[in-house]
């Protein structure tokens, strides 16, 4: 490319230098200055270069004085440039300049000093430890991050490959010179190992090491560098993380409840053994299937396409559970299936109750399956709930039992009134003119205890019967009525003073009408009974009244001796009496119908003595009201 040249001589104002005239320079001057030789020779530094003399005037004028050379590097603001000098006095006064254009050069230093800050930044932010193995030598070259890594300060750590050998993990060290040793014999540009390194207290990190053999000038390995990356976090998360997968691979494998994972076309893609066993298939068999169709379902046997696509599929919950949660995203709970299936000619009904949940497999959106047979357990619910009613039914047929004598008298007392006034019909028909007025009024009164006595018996056989409970819309001021007929008897005989306060305004409850009357016999029979022993003045009150939120409340209010002052709430538990013959069910019974009514039953003791017994049930919904609606329970 050539160097710039120049001759210069310095002007003197006063004897003190005060700038300089060119006095010839070469045509590589133009290229480098950019400043033609025609107008640079004869013409003064200052005006040339239109900035001034340098900053560097006073290093070339003490040259072109005392004749000593001097080479320096220098950025010469007036052309951009970085320049490399070398200056030399060919005369008094004079100074020539050599001159190369080095600014590509200072660029690429400066690219490359930012470049090596950035990395020894990165360096050390990373936690990189570097090292420089000199396989003529042995000895290894250990950067401060290195020794900082482990826990030790840049003097703690000589430059031996002892240092590194001696710290690798006793299980690690022989596979780990292994690989390092094929590397080398095999003059690979490159190389990872994986070990555990002892820290200085004592500890051991896991550490990831990426090394480059470079060989010499006879192509002989010479010189192996590498880097330390501490992964203990990242080795102990991969732990942890293999540790959950283990676990939920392990529930998953194990659990009792049926778990397949589906695809977006409600295929199977995985499914555990639970729901391997209740299908009676194996997983790779059950992979070809679509959900409920792998259990041998009938609606999807329906149609060649399997699941879903049967005609009464649309209605299924199960599948518009697993429609939703493929489309939403969105997991359902307690979703209640109950389907007829077939297996090799056999059919049975099953419930299964199931859950769904979105879930990214292999980046692919899925659906997790859960589903649990409730078949036996809804049968054996059933079934106690059958036991219950027939323990119902005993305890009416009991409470009946108990009351028949005061039954009894309550018959007698119209059907002798029947047999009075048909003796006194008969006998006003005897006459020769028979008074058909007083007949007439007779028989009306004959209709009247005839169809009295009818109403106590159909109640005896409405609490007699075997039947299955029906919610209703009950009208329960009627039923306290129906009651108080049936024991009007009793309480007439212990000369109790009844105080009846049914609120007119009272709502309809949802309840079975003769399961309320059940309990409020039970309630009444004890109020009567806890009064036996007291004095007179003996007082029964029952009172309706709306409750909070629209229920239906019922009180039973006595005077008698009250409930026991402690542990108030064990009346109502079973086998529990403060009666020498009870047997300590009736109260229990009660409360167990109220709360299948989803009501409260509850007693407190009355601070002027005797005790209160408290019924709430729900009151109907206003469109079960409206419509009449019946539930079977």
């Amino acid at each position: 490319m050539g160097c710039g040249c120049c001759v210069d001589e310095v002007i003197y104002e006063d004897g003190k230098a005060v700038d300089y005239r060119i006095l010839d320079a070469n045509p590589a001057y133009e290229r480098i200055v950019g400043i033609s030789r025609d107008r640079a020779v004869g013409a003064l530094g200052s005006e040339v270069y239109g900035d001034g003399l340098p900053s560097f005037f006073n290093l070339l004028t003490k040259v072109a004085e005392t004749g000593e050379p001097a080479s320096f590097e220098r950025y010469f603001a007036p052309i951009e440039k970085h320049l490399q000098f070398t200056v030399n006095r060919p005369g008094d006064g004079r100074f020539s300049t050599v001159f190369t254009d080095i600014t590509d050069r200072v660029h690429a230093q400066e690219e490359l000093a930012e470049a090596s800050r950035r990395l020894r930044e990165a360096v050390r932010a990373g936690n990189v430890g570097l090292w420089d193995w000199n396989l003529a030598t042995n000895r290894v070259q250990y950067s401060p991050e290195w020794k900082r890594q482990i826990g030790y300060d840049e003097h703690e750590i000589t430059d031996s490959f002892e240092e590194w050998q001696s710290r690798v993990h006793p299980e690690d060290l022989a596979p780990t010179l292994a690989r390092v040793h094929r590397a080398i014999a095999e003059g690979s540009a490159e190389y990872f190992t994986e070990f555990r390194f002892r820290h200085k207290d004592g500890s051991y990190r896991y550490i990831l090491s990426q090394s480059s053999v470079f060989c010499g000038e006879a192509g002989r390995p010479s010189r192996v560098l590498g880097s330390h990356i501490d992964i203990t976090e990242h080795k102990r998360a991969e732990e942890a993380l293999n540790r959950q997968r283990a676990e939920l691979q392990a529930i998953y494998d194990h659990a009792p409840v049926m778990m397949s994972v589906l695809d977006p076309d409600r295929r199977v893609l995985y499914a555990n053994r639970a729901f391997t066993e209740f299908t009676g298939v194996s997983e790779d068999e059950l992979t070809t299937g679509r959900a409920c169709g792998v259990f041998g379902c009938i609606n999807a046997q329906a149609d060649p396409r399997g699941c879903g696509f049967g005609p009464v599929c649309e209605r299924c919950e199960l599948r518009r559970a697993l429609d939703d949660t493929l489309r939403t995203g969105l997991g359902h709970r307690n979703v209640e299936d109950r389907a007829t299936l077939e297996r090799q000619g056999n059919r049975w009904d099953v419930v299964l109750l199931g859950a769904t949940a979105a879930i990214q497999t292999d980046g692919q959106s899925n659906v997790l399956l859960c589903l649990e047979d409730r078949t036996e357990q809804e049968q054996a619910e059933q079934r106690a709930r059958q036991r219950e009613l027939e323990l119902l039914h005993v305890a009416r047929l009991s409470t009946l039992g108990e009351m028949a004598s005061g039954l009894a008298h309550e018959l007698s007392q119209p059907l002798s009134a029947i047999v009075n006034y048909s003796t006194a019909c008969a006998q006003l028909g005897a006459v020769d003119r028979p008074d058909l007025q007083r007949i007439m009024k007779n028989i009306h009164k004959i209709t009247e205890q005839a169809e009295r006595a009818r109403d106590i018996m159909v109640r005896i056989r409405e609490l007699a019967q075997r039947r299955r409970p029906r919610l209703t819309s009950v009208d329960v001021n009627r039923v306290v009525a129906n009651v108080l007929d049936l024991l009007s008897w009793q309480i007439r005989q212990k000369g109790i003073d009844l105080n009846p306060d049914l609120d007119d305004r009272l709502p309809a409850a949802r309840a079975d009408a003769i399961q309320v009357e059940q309990v409020l016999v039970n309630l009444t029979r004890n109020a009567i009974e806890a009064m036996e022993q007291t004095p007179p003045r003996r007082r029964l009150t029952i009172r309706t009244s709306p409750g909070d939120a629209g229920a239906v409340r019922i009180e039973v209010s006595d005077t008698g001796v009250g409930i026991p002052r402690d542990e108030p709430d064990r009346i109502f538990d079973a086998f529990f009496t403060t009666k020498a013959d009870g047997l300590g069910i009736g109260l229990s019974i009660s409360r167990t119908i109220v709360e299948m009514h989803e009501g409260i039953l509850q007693a407190d003791r009355n601070a002027e003595g005797g005790s209160t017994f408290v019924v709430v049930l729900p009151q109907v919904p206003r469109q079960d009201a409206t419509e009449g609606r019946d539930e079977d329970w």
